[in-house]
């Protein structure tokens, strides 16, 4: 079944001197868009003023009331009486242009979308602190929460947003009363982290075959950058509580897959050449590496990320490597380019 409705949460708290105004801004002619204004104990007029509203739009407006409880119980109650296929919060004392909801209604539905996201203008009397704006376009759930994060762009707020009411539910995420929920920040569970610790070894090489100078043996003081990501651990009796990785672990991990290998070696793709260099290495030197590619920073990468994939704990993601082997000339691997 195609969804259709939006639920609009409109809390109030002595909000007399305002709500009225938003409430003519924010109610549309739209046939899918229904609304529940939530009086928060005002011990002003609000309450009266939101039952007048619903006296003359009976059939799409509710006005619901209970004891100051503070704007995050508010909005939760809104949650657990909506009834429809998505959720929109809009504060008392917002000003919002009359095809707002319409607008992001629509292309919610259109782009069977999860959020929906709109511009805004913060504003302090006459002054503007914060204004964004931008084009419309369609974002993954990657590329929407690195922007969402984003110091310059939408943010967290809730107030300019459409929610998908069904992922509300199946994640059940709520408001949990901090300071900056009273500022409008949905605390959704933006809990995937990531890790990442530089490892240094020194190793030589050479290229042989390669129409240049490294084809000769030479050397490079390596700094690789391995990142890992997952979700923080949340049981209370853990003695990892709030890590997703103990680095400890993954120094080690590293250590032994990588770096211990490595450190102080040469390394030298494995042909019959490689057999006589050895040969000769072999009386002073047993740190020689032969390996069945041509040891170059990119096929390196291929084979460190093929070891640290099968050494890493199930509940952590091997996200990217990255090997440097001069200050300025790195390679990288990322998973995402390859599974």
């Amino acid at each position: 079944m195609s969804k259709l409705r939006t639920l609009v949460i409109i809390p109030a708290y002595n909000e007399a001197l305002n709500i009225e105004k938003t409430m003519n801004d924010v109610f549309t002619n739209a046939p899918d868009v229904d609304y529940i204004i939530i009086n928060d104990g005002s011990k002003d007029q609000s309450l009266q003023i939101c039952q007048e509203y619903q006296q003359t739009h009976p059939s799409i407006c509710n006005v619901l009331s209970h004891e100051n409880q503070g704007v995050a119980y508010t909005r939760n109650r809104g949650i657990d009486e909506a009834k429809g296929d998505y959720i929109c919060f809009v504060d008392a004392d917002d000003y919002v242009k009359e095809d707002f909801i319409e607008r992001l209604h629509t292309n919610l539905v259109k782009n069977d979308a999860g959020l929906a996201i709109c511009g805004f203008t913060e504003l302090r009397e006459d002054t503007i602190l914060n204004e964004t704006s931008g084009d419309i376009s369609i974002m993954n759930q990657e590329a929407g929460m690195e922007m969402l994060l984003r110091e310059d762009s939408f943010k967290g707020y809730v107030w300019n947003k459409i929610f998908d009411l069904d992922i509300i539910r199946e994640h059940k995420l709520s408001f949990d009363g901090y300071d900056d929920v009273e500022a409008g920040i949905l605390k959704w569970p933006m809990s995937v982290i990531r890790l990442t610790k530089e490892f240094t070894f020194e190793a030589a090489h050479m290229l042989e075959g390669y129409d240049g100078l490294c084809r000769e043996i030479h050397g490079h003081s390596y700094r690789l950058f391995v990142t890992v990501k997952g979700e923080p651990q949340s049981d209370l009796d853990s003695p990892k509580l709030g890590m997703v990785m103990d680095f400890g672990l993954l120094k080690r991990i590293v250590n032994e897959q990588i770096v211990n290998r490595l450190d102080h070696a040469f390394m030298m793709r494995n042909t019959p050449m490689a057999e006589e260099v050895c040969q000769n290495l072999g009386y002073n030197f047993s740190r020689v590496v032969l390996t069945d590619y041509q040891p170059t920073c990119e096929n390196m990468l291929a084979d460190f990320a093929e070891r640290l994939l099968g050494a890493l704990p199930e509940e952590v993601e091997l996200y990217s490597l990255r090997l440097h082997e001069t200050a300025t000339s790195y390679a990288e691997w990322f998973a995402s380019d390859n599974f």
